[in-house]
């Protein structure tokens, strides 16, 4: 049978991994948001994105109001073909303005 990471199982996965405080510490679980970028990359909550107009002005994808936003404008999939990926907020902490 396959193992899993149920953490009621208290299984031997779940005991080396989510019992380990290194390992709680250095995972860090996002949610994808159902939409990839221009290099056909899954978005995740948490990622800095650019604009193909503006590629120096990056901002950070965040949830609100039920839904995702980067800076003022809603990311959708009306956006995948000019907005790319530089980054992610747990990679790359220097980025947050």
């Amino acid at each position: 049978p396959p193992t899993t990471l149920d953490p009621k199982k208290g299984d031997l996965i779940h005991g080396i991994l989510f019992n380990n405080p290194f390992f709680r510490q250095q995972l860090k679980v996002t949610e994808w948001i159902g939409i990839k970028d221009m290099e056909d990359r899954k978005i995740f909550h948490g990622d800095f994105l650019i604009h193909e107009r503006s590629p120096l002005d990056w901002q950070m994808v965040r949830f609100s109001n039920g839904a995702y936003y980067c800076g003022q404008i809603l990311v959708n999939s009306h956006h995948p073909s000019v907005i790319k990926i530089v980054g992610n907020i747990f990679e790359n902490p220097e980025m947050i303005r």
